[in-house]
């Protein structure tokens, strides 16, 4: 895409351009379920790097059912992961989690409620890709740290102040594994949350 403002007034032209990102492909979410391992190795999500694409981001969004006397409504939290960056096209990359650390996001979220049931739903994996413009702009707006409170300004279009970028988000919806839904049941870390196969 390319971008152009005419400055009526003076006649000076704005111009900036930026290439859309493409959909990644993700491994570790085919299928009907999205694994979740209790066990000692943890389960992954891999990718390669693409061109033009710098930072990158992973939410796995949790999506359940509450029951309360006054009616039923469906919701969701959100498992956010940290963002990661690529020195260079064709570099591996990799998310790990585990279900013991779901179940651990699950009790840090959802609050437990008197009176409430809940049931399971689905889980979507939501990946977001940045450019290496939308990258260093991000990188540039962190807070300092430091004494010196000035922070470098940063455009990327020409005759003007601004940045004209893209991010791409794609996202697939699983459903949980009975192993899963089990532990959100029966386990000791989620039992107050009152997870039910039936609410």
């Amino acid at each position: 895409y390319k971008l152009m403002v005419t400055n009526e007034k003076t006649g000076q032209v704005l111009t900036g351009s930026t290439a859309l990102l493409p959909d990644i492909t993700l491994s570790g979410v085919s299928g009907t379920w999205l694994p979740m391992s209790f066990g000692t190795n943890p389960s992954l999500i891999k990718w390669t790097s693409i061109p033009n694409g710098r930072i990158y981001q992973m939410i796995i969004r949790f999506y359940y059912l509450e029951k309360t006397s006054s009616g039923s409504s469906e919701k969701y939290i959100d498992w956010v992961f940290a963002t990661q960056t690529s020195t260079n096209t064709g570099i591996d990359l990799e998310y790990d989690y585990t279900g013991y650390g779901f179940l651990q996001f699950v009790k840090n979220t959802i609050p437990v409620v008197s009176g409430v049931s809940r049931r399971a739903d689905s889980l979507q994996v939501i990946f977001t890709t940045g450019s290496d413009d939308f990258n260093t702009y991000i990188q540039l707006s962190q807070p300092s740290l430091g004494i010196d409170q000035d922070k470098p300004s940063y455009s990327d279009v020409k005759n003007g102040i601004g940045i004209f970028t893209c991010r791409h988000t794609q996202s697939v919806t699983k459903g949980l594994t009975p192993g899963t839904t089990d532990s959100l049941i029966y386990s000791a870390t989620t039992a107050g949350l009152n997870f039910m196969l039936h609410p």
